[in-house]
């Protein structure tokens, strides 16, 4: 993410349709917008795409250690990933 750069948004047909795309996003983050992800979220599956997913996370957290003291959700993205090899 870049404020100045391309926004994934605007450029929805764009990204490849071949990879499985797993969106993280945490509700009160304070750089990126919640609502922003969950508006990309729903423009990838309006274009009929079965290989997007979100995962929201309660609270503020780290965008690096997201899913570290999390267990359930690590769980649940291990099983994505498992779903596309």
């Amino acid at each position: 993410y870049w404020p100045a750069g391309e926004q994934a948004i605007k450029s929805i047909a764009h990204i490849s349709r071949n990879i499985p795309i797993v969106i993280i996003h945490a509700t009160d983050d304070q750089c990126l917008p919640y609502e922003d992800a969950r508006a990309l979220y729903a423009g990838l599956r309006a274009q009929e795409r079965d290989n997007v997913y979100f995962i929201t996370c309660e609270n503020s957290y780290d965008h690096v250690n997201i899913l570290q003291n999390d267990n359930n959700k690590q769980t649940l993205l291990r099983k994505i990933l498992q779903r596309h090899q």
